[in-house]
């Protein structure tokens, strides 16, 4: 799945962390198990968007996306 993820992203042309995101189960969401008996609703609230908020923030993920943007920029000028 995270391949996939990556080649959409890739495909694109999107930050791979903004297609994951927008594909995070939400409240009502299908649950695929595979079995048609055993297949259900999700319900309540996922908590991986706010933990993956924190996560950017305290890793300054956005200002380390622009750097190295700006890096890969300053060497594709040089070749």
């Amino acid at each position: 799945m995270e391949l996939i993820m990556e080649h959409i992203a890739f495909t694109l042309k999107r930050d791979p962390l903004t297609v994951r995101a927008e594909n995070f189960i939400k409240d009502g969401d299908i649950l695929y198990t595979g079995d048609a008996e055993t297949q259900g609703v999700f319900h309540g609230e996922n908590s991986i968007p706010s933990m993956l908020s924190q996560a950017e923030n305290s890793a300054c993920y956005d200002e380390r996306k622009r750097l190295i943007a700006h890096f890969n920029e300053v060497i594709n000028a040089t070749y």
